[in-house]
């Protein structure tokens, strides 16, 4: 599934040295930024990279050559103010990881902002209810204190000297002696505090804790770990990539949309070998699970990395899933099937 993504333009373009360029070096470095990737990659020719800016391959030419010449007046000083290089396949914007760290700061300033709000307000909400619990609370105490001085009014009133002797008789055994002046009050406290019962035990609140692969079939996981295996193998030094929740997530994606284990490998290997990434000290980073596998990166490289693999020696092609070989298996034999009814 492709998916476009898009670039936060700043106000601090206006006050750049190339907004008092030409329009159509404008044009295209503004073409540019919308088409680079999380890491600054702009993949296209100059016909194609002229076509997406509307203009001429020879503004193109001319705009390219502005961008990848030195700026002595620009902001940044980093690489003598160039804001583009050359690489394979297209170019790259020098500087933006530093705007990508700073729409990063201003993202997390805005969701700060929104997320102290919001418990700003479920603290409002507490406190509302807090308040109307306590004044329930009160009401119900009240009540229950007059029931129960009620209900005691009634027991004094009903509390006999015969019940006295009855009472004394069943607790202690002797015989009533004629004295009758026990409080009453002591005698209703004795029996209330005999058919008291204790209080249930509270309930355990612990929350168990979900399985963040529980999502995931077996297959699928097997898979990410010999991607990501074959992945950390392409990197010099070779490098060992756990199975992290965000690397399924991006590899299991693409297995649902249709691709295969195969072409997460080859897209790797045409990256690492044929364009040179591994061992080159300033792509080699780009050798990694949000690059490769990234929703908006895939796409890019696919075709060009199946082609690649179609001139490799067999032996050297990354071997077909089980499932697959199984799907093949079972269009090889429709095709027989309708060629011997032909």
């Amino acid at each position: 599934m492709n998916m476009s993504g898009y670039t936060k333009l700043f106000s601090s373009i206006l006050d750049s040295t190339i907004w008092q360029a030409p329009n159509h070096v404008r044009i295209v470095w503004i073409t540019m930024l919308a088409m680079k990737d999380r890491d600054g990659i702009v993949e296209a020719a100059v016909p194609g990279l002229a076509h997406r800016a509307r203009v001429s391959v020879d503004e193109v030419e001319s705009a390219l050559a502005m961008l990848l010449g030195p700026d002595p007046y620009s902001r940044t000083p980093d690489n003598e103010g160039r804001r583009i290089e050359t690489i394979k396949g297209g170019w790259r914007v020098l500087n933006a990881d530093s705007y990508r760290d700073k729409m990063g700061i201003e993202e997390r300033r805005e969701k700060d902002a929104i997320r102290q709000r919001r418990v700003r307000e479920r603290r409002m909400a507490g406190h509302a209810t807090s308040r109307v619990t306590r004044d329930l609370s009160l009401h119900a105490d009240t009540d229950s204190k007059a029931d129960t001085e009620k209900d005691h009014g009634l027991a004094a009133s009903e509390f006999t000297s015969g019940d006295h002797c009855q009472h004394r008789r069943a607790t202690t055994g002797g015989e009533c002696e004629g004295n009758h002046s026990v409080p009453v009050t002591s005698l209703v406290t004795d029996v209330t505090l005999r058919e008291s019962k204790p209080a249930a035990p509270a309930k355990s609140t612990t929350r168990k804790r979900a399985n963040p692969e529980a999502g995931f079939t077996p297959e699928e996981l097997a898979t990410v770990d010999v991607v990501l295996e074959k992945l950390g193998k392409r990197k010099r030094p070779p490098t060992q990539y756990q199975r992290s929740l965000p690397h399924t997530r991006l590899i299991v994606r693409h297995l649902r949309d249709g691709y295969s284990e195969r072409d997460l490998r080859i897209v790797t290997g045409f990256c690492a070998e044929q364009l040179g990434w591994a061992g080159d000290p300033r792509m080699e980073k780009f050798l990694r699970p949000e690059t490769l596998f990234g929703p908006e990166t895939m796409h890019k490289y696919i075709a060009d990395a199946r082609a690649w693999a179609a001139t490799l020696p067999p032996h050297l092609l990354p071997p077909e899933s089980p499932k697959q070989l199984e799907l093949d298996a079972d269009v090889q034999l429709a095709l027989k099937a309708g060629s011997d009814e032909s």
